[in-house]
């Protein structure tokens, strides 16, 4: 009699060193079990006792290849077929922290990639491009601030962007409040800004890059980042917390684009912020960003109007920045109420010059005295 069960296609599990291999701390008892209930949630979730291929327990679930005490709980440590994650993005994240999510006292801390996942991933300009693009000076941050307060007109942020491009900012971008609101409309105020940045940079020699936030209803992603092209927007933002993670990898895909993609972080608090559960830092703000897609990761900075500690911004500094066969590296952009007399003490306490210094509120004293 035919058993479906026992109808699976050949599958080899790859090497050690091909696998994607992810880490997790568990803050729980009974470490052992709970890694394998980790192990068989996030593939085939499916009872055990049932599997009748042997291939499938071989091939598919992951193998625990670690469990290890730590301060607070363990550390669990899991080696995935890579055909499992590999087919799209959203799956990707589904093998990630999928059912586990919903489980307590869980977190994903590590990911550590085979080379065969970074096929046509990560930032399409990355440092490089981005510095190439805005022309910003070697050795120095790239210059950014946003279009604020909301409720002002299309007209109002024209100016005011025509003004940061005369201060020097390399990238403008929309405050991620602006959408499609009665008193700015996305596209009246996109063309507006554009067209005034782009007089701005020939009047003053610049090549500043103007970022519209194109997050809104999921049906008009594709249009929004269109339109904001042809009206001369040079890069785009998105929140990915509130539109998906894939909506950055679909702008990254979208050759007829081709432009910077700045990730708002807007929504996905939440997934980091609880010290027992969810993603650490780096891989929330961080690695998932880059990996998508994004050329700017922005975040709130620690010693700003968030609860971020430095060590949690050192991690999104390291996931953005660290060298990666295969992907290019990410601007972090700390934020969230930073000052332009921040600005060395950010470099001096990351150690780099390779960072977005998005300065908000502070750019408008001028108008405010």
């Amino acid at each position: 009699m035919y058993n479906p069960l026992c109808d699976v296609e050949p599958l080899r599990r790859p090497e050690d060193e091909n696998s994607l291999k992810l880490t997790y701390h568990y803050f729980g008892e009974e470490p052992e079990e709970f890694a394998r209930d980790i192990a068989v949630e996030q593939s085939i979730e499916f009872p055990v006792k049932y599997v009748r291929a042997r291939e499938i327990m071989s091939e598919i679930v992951p193998r625990v290849q670690s469990i290890r005490p730590i301060a607070s709980g363990y550390e669990i440590r899991l080696s995935f077929n890579p055909e499992v994650a590999r087919p799209d993005f959203v799956q990707f994240l589904n093998v990630l922290f999928g059912n586990i999510s919903m489980k307590f006292d869980v977190k994903l801390v590590d990911i550590e990639f085979p080379s065969c996942m970074f096929v046509d991933r990560g930032p399409r300009f990355g440092v490089e491009g981005i510095r190439a693009l805005t022309h910003a000076e070697a050795g120095a941050p790239v210059l950014a601030s946003a279009l604020k307060p909301m409720g002002l007109t299309a007209r109002a942020f024209a100016q005011i962007a025509s003004s940061f491009v005369e201060r020097g900012m390399h990238l403008i971008k929309d405050d991620h409040g602006l959408a499609d609101q009665s008193f700015a409309p996305f596209e009246a105020r996109v063309r507006a800004v554009s067209e005034a940045v782009a007089e701005a940079n020939a009047k003053y020699g610049r090549h500043t890059l103007y970022a519209p936030n194109i997050s809104g209803p999921v049906e008009t992603l594709m249009a929004r980042a269109h339109f904001a092209k042809e009206a001369g927007a040079g890069a785009l933002m998105v929140a990915p917390g509130l539109m998906g993670f894939d909506a950055i990898r679909a702008l990254r895909q979208d050759a007829t684009l081709s432009l910077p993609i700045l990730a708002h972080p807007s929504f996905l608090g939440m997934c980091a912020l609880d010290t027992r559960q969810g993603l650490s830092y780096g891989i929330a703000f961080g690695t998932l960003n880059r990996y998508a897609g994004a050329d700017v990761v922005i975040f709130p900075n620690h010693g700003g109007r968030f609860a971020f500690t430095l060590q949690d911004c050192r991690e999104i500094f390291e996931a953005s920045l660290a060298p990666c066969v295969g992907m290019k590296r990410a601007l972090p952009a700390p934020a969230g109420g930073m000052k332009v007399g921040n600005i060395p003490e950010i470099a001096d306490t990351y150690q780099t010059q390779e960072f977005v210094a998005l300065i908000g509120g502070d750019m408008y004293r001028p108008w405010a005295e």
